[in-house]
């Protein structure tokens, strides 16, 4: 679970190894999972200039601001733009399945470095631009202590199969709700409706009622594969679940 999920239900002022202990005395066996990264040399760095590499529409030459040096490092993300605060694989860098970042050059540019996305960093699968960090990102910080200083901590849970109502952040925090002698916070959730009876999409019948004695449905129109949010990326990413896209994640979210 995410100690961070976890407070959108219940108020405390615990640590994490003191949560970790008060969760398991309530017979939630409970550890503190430790953060690791398979890439090194990744350093925060600022976009202070792009210019286009002549002989392609989709390259571009990036001035890049590592707080020590400036780099040129050509990107073919869509989605650079001066002033941004990108994670910088430096010249000697490792990143994950041990690729080393060398000084290259493409289409007759240098490049000394490789400004990141999240697939390639080993953070999730998408690769659709580079990553764009929050302002309070500093300069030249390595990008392995960002991560862990803006992001969250994740508690293991070894449970029992008798212990089915934990298996949600909302159930555990009844536990520690209980436990504390404070409220819980169910969310609320609003639903816009459709003035069209549902009736006329799809059908639902239940030829078993013996073995099923319910079952819901809703039909959700209008969807459009696109981008996850980035909270919700960082809150299955705390969880140990990679981002795929919108639909894909909504359903991990949901579960």
């Amino acid at each position: 679970i995410s100690l961070n999920w976890l407070k959108d239900f219940v108020d405390f002022d615990l640590s994490p190894e003191e949560l970790a202990a008060t969760l398991t005395a309530l017979g939630l066996e409970a550890t503190v999972e430790s953060r690791s990264f398979e890439f090194d040399g990744v350093v925060v760095g600022r976009i202070t200039g792009i210019h286009p590499v002549k002989g392609t529409e989709h390259l571009t030459s990036c001035v890049v601001d590592t707080g020590t040096e400036t780099l040129a490092i050509v990107c073919g993300a869509p989605n650079v733009v001066v002033g941004a605060l990108v994670p910088v694989a430096v010249v000697n860098a490792t990143l994950p399945g041990g690729v080393k970042i060398k000084p290259t050059k493409i289409r007759g540019q240098v490049s000394q470095g490789m400004i990141c996305a999240e697939d390639e960093l080993g953070l999730s699968d998408d690769h659709s631009g580079i990553i764009i960090l929050e302002e309070q990102a500093t300069l030249g910080q390595d990008f392995k202590e960002y991560l862990i200083s803006s992001g969250d901590t994740t508690i293991d849970l070894d449970l029992t199969p008798n212990r089915g109502d934990a298996f949600s952040h909302l159930g555990v925090a009844r536990d520690l709700a209980a436990k504390l002698g404070t409220p819980i916070r169910i969310p609320q959730i609003s639903i816009e409706e459709s003035a069209t009876p549902v009736e006329e999409l799809a059908r639902v019948d239940i030829t078993a009622p013996d073995g099923c004695h319910r079952y819901a449905a809703r039909v959700i129109t209008g969807i459009k594969v696109g981008p996850t949010p980035g909270w919700m990326v960082q809150r299955l990413e705390a969880v140990g679940l990679r981002s795929i896209n919108n639909v894909v994640d909504a359903s991990n979210y949901v579960l």
